[in-house]
């Protein structure tokens, strides 16, 4: 899974593309994982190119969503599409 990464002062966007599938979150989460090491503590997934979000790519979000709060963090969605919806609602 290709996810561009842009970091801004105070947070890092992340832009997921394609199918946010089984396969598809590991090497996300594993990403948000190194970034936390790095010191990053807010994150905004920019959905806008996710057409498909699986139920255990929903759970690994909200996984990594509690991982952020627990080092006073935070995790926000942003543009989320029909596709993705459903699995997040």
């Amino acid at each position: 899974m290709n996810i561009e990464t842009l970091e801004l002062p105070g947070c890092v966007v992340l832009r997921p593309a394609d199918e946010l599938d089984l396969l598809g979150h590991l090497g996300f989460a594993e990403q948000v994982d190194d970034l936390l090491r790095d010191g990053k503590r807010r994150f905004v997934v920019d959905m806008e190119l996710v057409t498909y979000v699986g139920t255990s790519s929903a759970r690994a979000l909200m996984a990594i969503q509690e991982k952020a709060r627990s080092v006073s963090g935070r995790l926000a969605l942003a543009e989320v599409r029909d596709g993705a919806r459903f699995a997040l609602d």
